[in-house]
């Protein structure tokens, strides 16, 4: 990535609720790139923007208890972010990464005595035969704006999100 193209990706702050005190909380996005350095942060969850080389525009997407999503899921405590991150793939999208990238930091404020984050990385990956589980109802492959169109969550964000997660082809 150029110096020119980091700058499209600058740090972006989103409302992520309130606090029991009604207070608002926020996110925080900060691209990556392979060479950055990854912030001193609680890190707690990964996530990843897959996709098939079949169908290389589109992401593999899983249906939870909250609607359509990315997926992903917590961090155990004995666990690189990497090794999480394919733990958590297989789990919920029965697939195999091929060399994952970081590519989000996401950061909470929520509390506010501990900043902690989730981290999105982009790969492409091998699908496996999926059966549905008490977690994951679903697993479907979509275009970028079919997901968003579907997505549960803020879609503003999301759509922030999905623009450092493109592949080459």
């Amino acid at each position: 990535m150029n110096k020119s193209s980091k700058t499209l990706y600058s740090i972006k702050q989103f409302v992520g609720g309130l606090r029991k005190n009604g207070t608002a909380w926020y996110w925080t996005t900060q691209a990556l790139d392979p060479s950055s350095h990854i912030p001193d942060i609680k890190l707690t969850s990964v996530c990843a923007f897959l996709r098939v080389k079949e169908e290389p525009r589109k992401l593999v997407i899983v249906k939870n208890e909250r609607g359509y999503d990315v997926p992903g899921g917590h961090i155990e405590n004995d666990e690189s972010p990497v090794a999480a991150l394919q733990r958590e793939i297989k789990e919920e999208a029965s697939a195999i990464l091929d060399s994952p990238t970081p590519c989000w930091i996401l950061c909470s404020n929520y509390n506010p005595k501990q900043t902690t984050g989730i981290i999105f990385f982009k790969s492409y990956c091998t699908l496996n035969n999926f059966e549905a589980t008490h977690e994951i109802s679903e697993r479907t492959v979509l275009l970028s704006e079919e997901f968003l169109d579907c997505y549960h969550g803020n879609r503003e964000l999301m759509q922030h999100l999905l623009s450092n997660a493109e592949l080459p082809f």
